[in-house]
């Protein structure tokens, strides 16, 4: 977990010490040392790139299982993704310009790896995605006004502490004006998001700072272009919401709410009928104004939230499931809409083969795998890699006839009622079953 500064030279007083052994001076240059022996080096192993190639291996083995270690990972990756505040792929990030927005760690070290040696981690089942139409991660947004790097560190640590992450956080229900509370620090034990930021401590002089900046984007009056559509429920947590099919304006406390109903059918007002009343989400984000004694007025609703759209072919679905790195390497060959009708007329044939060679890898081992029509509709193909300690021939075999199963199982979801038959070939017969 150290710093790639300090693993460049972590070795170098063992070097010292060794290389006279080897008929060596040992004052040879790093760049002597390290370079490969088919380049008449040495061929010294730099500490740097080894532990990078480590630590990669070990993301790639352990996130996205459900051991202890995985979910660690996946904390980690989540944690440095909103104490960023800038994309859901924070490896992908310039380290050299943004190390100062995050804490240290093991998952920071790697990020610092990936920027110096120019290599590219996606992570892709992080579902952090904008709430409303036109919306933003609001850290883009304090950068495109100029403010200097301390600023920006400033900026950043008051919002994790208002566990801020996207431009329609700061926003009122209709998104188009500031919702007044962001302006004042957020109570300790209080919550103002469903996502679990990191902790911070910012200096009054860092608020101060964080109410100019959001002036400047959130002008007197509100923004020019409101925000559109909702596209979800959101991540922010609403102190008022108000349900007018069901007759309910609801305040939301810490772990009780208070229940208003209208004071009469036709006024515009609510009144308190119940407090502390066990918690219950429903109705719909709005803003309300005190007009009196145990009475509010509802003066905005936020729009509904719009359907979840559900998919319409084969790879929506599969890109729906998580573990998305498996279906990396897949390619249709056709209109891909081919496959339901020829399993209904039972031409599909579906084959897979795996690979294992303890020579070149001895931690991984791979598949290919193909479902075509025997008429000629179309076909569908694939390749996976898996790295494992258990890595063996018997698991490649199963990983290509998984991946085929997981393929039928995705038609089976569009198509329920689907009757028909696939014939799969292996030539692993322990695998059949």
């Amino acid at each position: 977990m150290a710093p790639h500064a300090r693993l460049e030279h972590a070795l170098d007083k063992q070097s010292y010490n060794m290389l006279p052994l080897g008929g060596v001076v040992r004052t040879a240059p790093a760049a002597v040392r390290q370079v490969h022996r088919g380049f008449y080096g040495l061929g010294c192993p730099h500490p740097g790139i080894k532990c990078f190639q480590s630590q990669v291996s070990k993301l790639l083995m352990h996130y996205g299982c459900q051991s202890l270690l995985g979910k660690k990972m996946a904390v980690s990756v989540r944690a440095l993704v909103l104490e960023l505040g800038l994309s859901p792929q924070p490896f992908q990030a310039s380290y050299v310009r943004y190390k100062d927005w995050v804490t240290w760690s093991w998952m920071t070290s790697i990020w610092e790896k990936c920027s110096l040696y120019n290599v590219r981690i996606d992570i892709l089942d992080i579902e952090l995605t904008f709430p409303r139409e036109r919306d933003c991660w609001l850290m883009q947004r304090f950068l495109e006004y100029g403010y200097s790097a301390a600023q920006l560190v400033a900026l950043n640590r008051v919002r994790v502490h208002q566990q801020v992450v996207f431009f329609s956080c700061v926003l009122n229900a209709p998104g188009s004006d500031l919702d007044a509370r962001y302006l004042h620090r957020r109570p300790d034990g209080q919550n103002w998001s469903k996502l679990k930021f990191p902790q911070e401590k910012p200096a009054q002089a860092d608020f101060i700072l964080w109410r100019e900046a959001l002036g400047q984007l959130i002008p007197p009056g509100g923004i020019p272009v409101r925000l559109g559509r909702c596209l979800h429920k959101g991540y922010k947590i609403w102190d008022w919401r108000v349900c007018r099919e069901e007759g309910y304006l609801l305040h939301y406390k810490s772990e009780t709410m208070d229940v208003y109903q209208p004071a009469s059918p036709s006024s515009r007002r609510w009144r308190l009928t119940q407090e502390n009343a066990t918690l219950e989400v429903i109705g719909r984000p709005c803003l309300v104004r005190e007009v009196g004694d145990d009475q509010r007025i509802v003066t905005s609703v936020a729009p509904a939230v719009d359907l979840v759209i559900e998919p319409t072919t084969i790879l929506e679905v599969i890109r729906g499931w998580e573990q998305g790195w498996f279906w990396r390497k897949i390619e249709v060959i056709g209109d891909e809409s081919w496959l339901i009708p020829a399993i209904e007329a039972g031409t599909v044939l579906a084959v897979a083969d795996g690979s294992y060679i303890r020579e070149l890898f001895t931690d991984a081992n791979s598949c290919a795998f193909v479902l075509e029509c025997q008429e000629g509709r179309g076909r569908l193909l694939g390749r996976l890699t898996e790295g494992s300690t258990d890595a063996c021939a018997y698991r490649g075999e199963l990983l290509g006839l998984l991946a085929i199963h997981l393929i039928l199982k995705a038609v089976n979801t569009l198509q329920p009622e689907l009757t028909g038959e696939v014939r799969i070939g292996s030539d692993c017969l322990g695998v059949l079953g």
